[in-house]
């Protein structure tokens, strides 16, 4: 009966909460349930998601919706890995969970995808199954950071955060692989929302902003000077990226869309990159800090609620005191609202 509840919770009461410009509460409340009737997978993610939506509205039954959304998180992950291994070879070879043992090594997750998984081409049958399954996987990523740690003792500084960074970056094989097949099916207007369809401005408008990325790009060229030269670039790509997305953010319209690209910057970082954040590199935290102001844009869904405050305070909280001078740029950005067309 559980399920039932959460089903009807979803269709009526979490799919018109999460609907979001061109996400029309059709497809939300009617599209994307009737596909997840066909897919065990996509259902207990949507059942994840409407959990997770309940303990939000009502703080006295959270210790039971909480529970409730990490079992069927869990199980829509489990189900979801059988399809994601059907990837052509010529994509990433390797799709990321967090580890409850270690969330920032996706190699300690029995269920990290390998090189030696099984690869086959998917098909019409589960594209948009597993298209639609990647978006509330990333709205639970964020909400279940109010979650209490599923160990003992007092969780590490960060590690709500990197779980949700595994998450994000555990769906970045999903799409590309089943993009040929989305664009011919129900769910076709949501590739409006891909990164790809994203074009960045070719600079910032105010050159006040273009200057301090510049003085940011330096500053992670020279701190990594004493990294191994994988990471290097990793942090190289990972600040350039970054750049680029805020430059995305600027290029959208004040109100075109009430959610902008924000958080698919993540996606695309590298496991050495997430290891050196656990580690507390002064590269990553400064990064992940002016990720923030893009995801500060964000604010005002359910699923966003306090995340951002949480992972600057931690962030704050682990910094050197001679490196705290780059947080002070994304905290102004942050009070005053996010990254706006003057970033």
């Amino acid at each position: 009966m559980v399920h039932l509840e959460l089903f009807h919770h979803f269709a009526t009461v979490t799919g018109p909460a999460i609907s979001v410009g061109e996400m029309s509460q059709e497809m939300w409340s009617n599209t994307i349930p009737r596909i997840a009737l066909s897919h065990d997978f996509l259902m207990y993610a949507l059942l994840a998601i409407s959990s997770t939506h309940i303990a939000h509205l009502n703080p006295t039954l959270r210790g039971f919706y909480w529970e409730q959304a990490t079992a069927l998180e869990g199980q829509a992950l489990r189900l979801a890995h059988d399809q994601m291994v059907r990837i052509p070879p010529s994509l990433p070879s390797k799709t990321t969970q967090p580890s409850p043992s270690n969330p920032s090594n996706p190699d300690s997750n029995p269920e990290t995808l390998t090189s030696n998984s099984p690869q086959t081409t998917p098909s019409a049958s589960n594209a948009d199954a597993l298209f639609a399954f990647s978006i509330p996987t990333t709205w639970y990523s964020f909400a279940s950071h109010a979650m209490p740690p599923h160990t003992a003792g007092t969780p590490a500084p960060l590690q709500s955060t990197i779980q949700c960074i595994n998450l994000l970056r555990g769906i970045r094989t999903i799409n590309p692989s089943v993009k040929p097949y989305i664009a011919r099916g129900a769910l076709a207007p949501l590739l409006a929302l891909s990164p790809e369809a994203f074009k960045p401005a070719p600079q910032f408008t105010s050159p006040e902003t273009g200057a301090y990325f510049s003085e940011l790009l330096v500053f992670c060229s020279t701190m990594s000077g004493d990294a191994e030269l994988e990471d290097q670039e990793g942090f190289a790509a990972a600040a350039t990226a970054l750049r680029t997305s805020f430059l995305k953010v600027e290029a959208v319209p004040r109100g075109e869309l009430s959610s902008p690209p924000v958080w698919h910057w993540a996606i695309r970082l590298q496991a050495g990159f997430v290891e050196k954040l656990a580690e507390g590199h002064v590269i990553p935290l400064v990064l992940v800090a002016h990720w923030c102001v893009l995801l500060a844009r964000a604010r005002h869904y359910w699923w966003m609620e306090g995340w951002v405050e949480r992972t600057m305070g931690e962030i704050r909280g682990v910094m050197r005191e001679e490196h705290r001078y780059w947080l002070r740029w994304p905290e102004e950005r942050i009070r005053g609202g996010g990254v706006d067309r003057q970033v």
